[in-house]
């Protein structure tokens, strides 16, 4: 609520409907609601470099393209609500998830045996160096940067197996660091490891 207030420069989103959005009692939110939560949603995905592409395009109305950075405490480590297509959702978005209208992605249960956590590490590891040498990012120079935001990543890129039941939990993470969703990196490992 600090940050949208901060971002908006009004209280559009209150206590009461976050409350009532967690607890699925709120039936009929306001559409200033809906259109509050999609701009601060897709000033939240282009905060944390999520693709420009893959970002709901919004009318202009004179907010800014980004989240406050003196705010970065509350956003840096928050994922923007996507679709089932990875589209960061603005307040078209916003409306037609919460009517029925557009998928969102289901939640799915990632579970990776032990003795599948070579194989995937090095498929991901492998992934992610690719990702790094298709953009000319120099992944190594950039490793302390990357290993504070998610420490799993280390391993992965020094080609190196991560524990199972921790490879499934960053994936999220992870994706953030290249600007995939972690469903996006959880469908890569599947197919690598023939499921």
């Amino acid at each position: 609520m600090k940050l949208a207030a901060a971002y908006l420069g009004t209280k559009a989103i209150h206590s009461s409907t976050i409350g009532g959005f967690r607890t699925g009692k709120l039936t009929e939110p306001a559409p200033k609601t809906l259109l509050a939560l999609g701009y601060v949603n897709t000033a939240l995905a282009r905060s944390i470099d999520h693709p420009e592409e893959l970002i709901e395009q919004t009318p202009e109305i004179g907010y800014p393209p980004k989240l406050p950075h003196y705010l970065k405490d509350i956003w840096e480590h928050t994922i923007p609500m996507l679709d089932s297509e990875g589209i960061a959702l603005g307040p078209v978005g916003m409306f037609e998830a919460f009517c029925g209208l557009r998928e969102l992605p289901a939640r799915e249960r990632r579970h990776l045996d032990e003795e599948d956590a070579p194989a995937a590490s090095r498929a991901l590891g492998a992934y992610l160096r690719a990702y790094y040498g298709k953009h000319n990012i120099d992944w190594y120079a950039k490793l302390p940067e990357l290993v504070y935001d998610c420490p799993t990543i280390e391993p992965l890129l020094l080609n190196h197996t991560v524990p199972a039941d921790r490879l499934t939990h960053d994936l999220d993470a992870i994706g953030r660091l290249i600007g995939l969703s972690g469903s996006a990196l959880w469908e890569h490992l599947q197919a690598n490891l023939g499921r």
